[in-house]
């Protein structure tokens, strides 16, 4: 699969329309992000993109053929948020239930993933006892466990220090660009967006009211990393 595209999708709510012909495409292998403030249709987009059972309305394509999202979950990976966690198991109880849900194999990539993750601390504690940036971690090993062809982020770095946000990041575009993940990510915050994105589309009250492909960010993008390397330094990583 080389692309995952949408056009003219809206989604709702009971009678409370909250998408309105959206458009996209994500390609494997790059990290498109969706920018906008809560509340502005970032998650919803997200969920009926995963197959979520979301009333909503438009075309899909995988690149040869219409298709039904819901009917492909185990190739779209998206994150869940530490409040979907069960905090009676511990991680890698959780970890191994996901994979037999998904009737895969564990990702080959799954030692670095856990490097990068510091599974140390979440593999052999109950859920529970997590801090919350832990927990987001977690939620990133779930999302990953399985290798999916498409993986969705839904303000997945928030909670995380400077420096274990900018390792997860280096990992994820690892595997984005050697493993050909295509990544969506959501987030409300700016700032390290531009840094990591190819494409950027930004979400105002569930319209696409503004799109930035490849090369329409260049000098931005070198000016955020540079930030980025600033700030991680001065956190002494």
């Amino acid at each position: 699969m080389d692309y995952l595209e949408v056009s003219n999708l809206s989604a709702f709510y009971s009678k409370r329309q909250v998408l309105f012909d959206v458009g996209l495409e994500i390609k494997t292998g790059e990290w498109v992000s969706i920018v906008g403030a809560n509340g502005s249709g970032k998650t919803t987009l997200l969920k009926c993109l995963a197959g979520w059972d979301i009333k909503n309305h438009g075309e899909y394509s995988d690149g040869t053929k219409k298709i039904a999202l819901v009917q492909r979950r185990n190739t779209i990976s998206l994150v869940p948020t530490p409040s979907d966690l069960p905090d009676y198991l511990k991680g890698r109880e959780l970890i191994d239930i996901i994979i037999r849900e998904k009737q895969g194999k564990i990702n080959p990539k799954w030692d670095e993933i856990c490097n990068a993750l510091d599974s140390d601390i979440w593999l052999n504690n109950e859920i529970s006892s997590l801090s919350w940036g832990t927990k987001k971690k977690l939620c990133l090993g779930i999302g990953l466990c399985v290798k999916p062809d498409f993986l969705f982020l839904d303000e997945s770095f928030d909670g995380l220090d400077a420096a274990a946000s900018f390792r997860t990041r280096q990992m994820l575009l690892q595997l984005c660009h050697e493993e050909k993940i295509g990544i969506l990510s959501a987030s409300h915050s700016w700032e390290s967006v531009f840094a990591y994105s190819d494409e950027i589309y930004f979400l105002q009250e569930g319209r696409i009211v503004r799109h930035l492909g490849k090369g329409e960010f260049k000098e931005t993008k070198q000016q955020a990393k540079d930030m980025e390397k600033i700030i991680v330094t001065a956190f002494g990583n």
